[in-house]
């Protein structure tokens, strides 16, 4: 560890901030059930966005991957990469499994 850093105020900010978080989570999902935020086209849309963010999550990490692999080499940082896409796309084929065995 470092010099002059103090463990203490770090973890009372940390905890501080997950506070902070999860209160401003609670009040905006309450606001949210108020307004009938979450209807069913609401749901259509968060679950086409969220499709969007997994597709360009997907071609990041691959130019990611291609950068890396040019300029740095096989690197530490290349196969963290690299597992991360991997990671990304299991998570994707068994939640597609799951969802085709349901129904």
């Amino acid at each position: 560890m470092r010099e002059g850093f103090d463990v203490i105020p770090f973890v009372i900010g940390g905890v501080i901030g997950v506070v902070l978080s999860l209160m401003t989570v609670y009040f905006i999902k309450r606001k949210g059930e108020r307004e009938k935020r979450y209807d069913e086209r609401y749901i259509v849309m968060q679950y086409q966005s969220r499709s969007l963010a997994w597709g360009v999550t997907a071609l990041t990490l691959v130019a990611v991957f291609a950068v890396l692999y040019i300029v740095e080499g096989f690197s530490l940082a290349t196969v963290l990469v690299l597992a991360t896409y991997i990671i990304h796309l299991a998570v994707q084929w068994l939640y597609y499994q799951r969802l085709k065995n349901r129904g």
